[in-house]
């Protein structure tokens, strides 16, 4: 069976997803968080899932548009209805070729 309590998406930011400083909006990164955990969740449990908690978003430093951004999502514990996923947020710019931790989400709950 492969490694089911794992997700990762890559791709690139796009001009769509810019704020008013001219930086990735909060508020996609947080949709791609939402989206990875759910994956994650859902490849996790079998069925369906729901968001019921977010908590621990850190915004530790901006991603500039047009850089390959990863997002890793884990299932770091379960119980009997819940599922805690843990997300973390890298980029880089396509001239460097290791990825830097932008932001972090600390644990998620799903149910």
């Amino acid at each position: 069976m492969e490694n089911l309590h794992k997700t990762s998406f890559q791709f690139i930011s796009e001009p769509s997803d810019v704020n008013f400083g001219g930086k990735v909006h909060g508020g996609m990164v947080m949709k791609w968080i939402d989206q990875a955990a759910y994956t994650c969740a859902r490849t996790w449990a079998e069925t369906y899932c729901v968001t019921v908690y977010v908590g621990g978003i850190r915004f530790y430093k901006p991603i500039n548009i047009g850089e390959v951004i990863k997002v890793d999502a884990a299932v770091i514990h379960t119980g009997n209805s819940s599922i805690h996923i843990m997300v973390e947020i890298y980029s880089r710019d396509f001239s460097v070729h290791e990825f830097e931790k932008r932001r972090i989400v600390l644990s998620f709950l799903f149910r």
